[in-house]
């Protein structure tokens, strides 16, 4: 599609672009094939490439994004993808029901506060339980709101790690202590497993957010029961699982755990681009005894 001379600036404009671009030669098959649509279509450039429009962008009514195309002058085409306003909606549609538990939760802790102080209630412990839990609840809000700010800023191409140097095993212990009234209403105990300190170059309030998100996870899915958070070291490399002890994935539903999509568990593909923005991996596995998921991540960027 372009001369060598112009190869490196074609491949310069294609990464700034915040739109998903891809290039087909005359014979249909892709040559180009930026950042922005993997974003989009989950397909990664390294796939794409070779392949035909066909194979890539086939006609699917139900994708959440949309393509038009151009003619290029040596007889290609040029596509330009964008998320359609299904895909709006259903981002707007997750945020509202995500928000409203937590929402809800901090109404009636507030409520019962209230009440109490208005019936003279002086139990000291029955205020700081209930002042703790409406706290939570709302660090629970803004873990929502900046999860849809990341899916904003992963969209549009504006998104970036900042990375710090930190112990991921007192990040961990932190993060259990903030959850530590949502693990008690499901009736969970956290049992932390570190080999001492476990030290890194992370994105912290990331990595914060995909601990909160799994753990929130295990409760919900393991609930009565403990939930298990184990670090161990692992040559370059830190590998973290959370293992709840509920019913289990169904077979089927394994491959869509990761997946963005309405009927999907949102925060869990947040996770995944989290620990993927890493260089790292995140599985799970899954029977009748629970749930585990493992996570690998690099102690240095690469």
């Amino acid at each position: 599609m372009a001369s060598s001379g112009n190869e490196s600036l074609l491949d310069d404009l294609l990464a700034a672009s915040i739109d998903g671009l891809c290039v087909f030669d005359r014979v249909h098959r892709c040559t180009h094939w930026n950042a922005a649509m993997e974003r989009i279509t989950g397909i990664a450039p390294g796939d794409a490439r070779g392949k035909t429009r066909d194979e890539l962008l086939p006609e699917d009514p139900t994708r959440t994004f949309s393509v038009t195309f151009q003619p290029a002058s040596d007889g290609g085409t040029i596509g330009v993808a964008r998320k359609t306003e299904a895909a709006i909606t259903e981002m707007l549609s997750v945020a509202s029901h995500k928000l409203k538990t937590p929402l809800t939760a901090l109404q009636i802790h507030l409520g019962a506060q209230l009440r109490g102080v208005m019936r003279g209630n002086q139990d000291k412990a029955w205020l700081e339980r209930s002042t703790q839990s409406a706290i939570e609840q709302s660090m629970r809000m803004a873990d929502t709101i900046n999860m849809l700010v990341d899916v904003s800023r992963m969209d549009s191409g504006r998104w970036k790690l900042d990375y710090s140097e930190f112990d991921l095993a007192e990040l961990a212990q932190h993060t259990i202590g903030r959850l530590k009234h949502t693990a008690s209403d499901n009736g969970c105990e956290v049992k932390l497993s570190a080999p001492g300190k476990v030290s890194g170059l992370w994105d912290r309030v990331r990595l914060e957010e995909v601990l909160a998100t799994l753990l929130a996870n295990a409760f919900k899915h393991g609930a009565g029961k403990p939930v298990d958070l184990a670090l161990a070291d692992a040559d370059d490399q830190v590998k973290l699982t959370i293992a709840d002890h509920g019913p289990g994935i169904e077979p089927e539903e394994l491959p869509a755990v990761f997946q963005r999509g309405p009927r999907t568990a949102f925060g869990l593909w947040i996770a995944k681009e989290i620990v993927a923005a890493h260089h790292g991996t995140i599985e799970v596995q899954s029977g009748s005894g629970g749930s585990t998921f493992t996570l690998m991540l690099p102690k240095a960027p690469r």
